[in-house]
């Protein structure tokens, strides 16, 4: 009896109040969307997600499409990208035959003619001056008010192969085909590539976290570099990604990180998240619209629209309730545990449900009175066991060493 008291005491001060569910609302042509190839990326204002298809621009405002295509001004209707710009309202789009700009009530064009160095825009972003940056095959390109300026090689970058651009503070860091991570400081380039610690010299994703950590995304894994920009981590899919063919990186509040793998011949796609301890992939067993991912965007409430090859998936984060453990008639022992846990006490049918730190149920069942739980299947970590016990929900916290 001293035993059941011990872990029960000790299960209260691991006790928590929440559990994170995770689950996968899906849109595609069935439901306004202009193509169900969304190959253009997202991007979310205060009221709405713009998706970029193969078929033009789809605007969404929770309940419905509107679609926008060259019959309304866009420039073409094969988007590669799409940014927004939070100081002056507008959304930038990049296509294959040049770049428009949206103001909620016109477009504006630039391709060649008004001094692009090329019409295929591979990337767009918007720094937080409202400059836009396009990074492209040839170059990179400034459009400040309207004004082009063109970044080659000969301008000091050390490749004119771009994939991607994002901006924070006053740094911009770019992708290359060949040379890795480039960064522009508004006077000169510098560039990190595998012989600085990268996983690989193709940057296919870029994700700045305003505390220092950039992470980087390849076709051969996810390489995390600090401030000074030295490797301090590689994450692949020998131990924590699903696959290595990473699209899209997100990094939320809460240090959480979520990468966007693609399917190709070999291995499907998912959506890989570690919150700092634990990896978990979703996949479309657990609701993804589709395999091939590509480009993900927070919005205001926190859930993530991911974009993919045939459709839109938009990823909710949400919270499940629970009782404090004080409350709770049932015990859980060993903890920590290693081959198995009990559940003692229910002394009518329970329902328990043992979960990742993500909110990802990895074993579930029934017990009565006393019920012996193998755990020798699950790795080494931190679970929640929540208990339906009766019209109540409690939670424990255990570790599995």
């Amino acid at each position: 009896m001293k035993k059941y008291v011990y872990f029960s005491t000790f299960l209260m001060v691991l006790c928590v109040n929440l559990v994170a569910q995770v689950s996968f609302t899906n849109y595609t042509t069935a439901d306004g969307l202009a193509d169900d190839y969304v190959c253009g990326g997202v991007c979310v204002d205060n009221n709405n997600v713009w998706f970029g298809t193969q078929s033009g621009v789809s605007k969404f405002d929770g309940s419905t499409f509107t679609t926008f295509t060259t019959e309304d001004g866009l420039v073409e209707n094969y988007i590669n990208c799409i940014a927004y710009d939070s100081n002056n309202q507008k959304v930038w789009i990049g296509t294959e035959n040049g770049v428009s700009v949206y103001d909620g009530s016109e477009f504006i064009n630039y391709t060649t003619s008004e001094g692009l160095i090329d019409n295929s825009a591979k990337s767009i972003c918007v720094d937080q001056n409202g400059v836009a940056w396009i990074a492209t095959f040839s170059g990179l390109i400034k459009i400040d008010n309207g004004e082009v300026t063109n970044f080659t090689t000969t301008d000091g970058l050390p490749s004119d192969l771009l994939t991607r651009v994002r901006s924070n503070s006053d740094k911009l860091y770019i992708g290359s085909l060949v040379s890795g991570l480039i960064v522009y400081d508004g006077v000169s380039f510098s560039s990190y590539g595998t012989s600085e610690g990268l996983v690989d010299n193709y940057v296919s994703a870029i994700a700045v976290v305003d505390e220092g950590s950039i992470y980087i995304g390849s076709y051969a894994g996810v390489s995390v570099l600090n401030q000074s920009f030295s490797v301090t981590d590689t994450y692949t899919m020998e131990s924590e990604l699903f696959n290595n063919f990473v699209q899209d990186i997100l990094v939320d509040d809460d240090g959480n990180i979520f990468v966007c793998e693609y399917a190709d011949y070999l291995a499907d796609g998912g959506v890989s998240m570690f919150n700092g301890s634990t990896w978990t992939t979703y996949t479309t067993q657990d609701g993804l619209v589709d395999v091939m991912l590509k480009d993900a965007a927070f919005d205001q409430n926190g859930n993530i629209w991911l974009t993919t090859g045939s459709g839109v998936s938009k990823m909710s984060l949400g919270a499940g309730s629970a009782l404090l453990l004080d409350q709770s008639p049932v015990m859980i022992y060993p903890n920590p545990a290693k081959e198995y846990f009990v559940i003692y006490g229910a002394n009518e049918n329970c329902k328990y449900e043992v979960l990742d730190l993500s909110g990802r149920v990895v074993k579930e069942g029934s017990s009565v009175n006393q019920t012996i739980v193998n755990c020798d299947d699950l790795k080494q970590a931190v679970y929640i066991i929540k208990l339906h016990y009766g019209e109540k929900v409690y939670s424990h916290k255990i570790s599995i060493k």
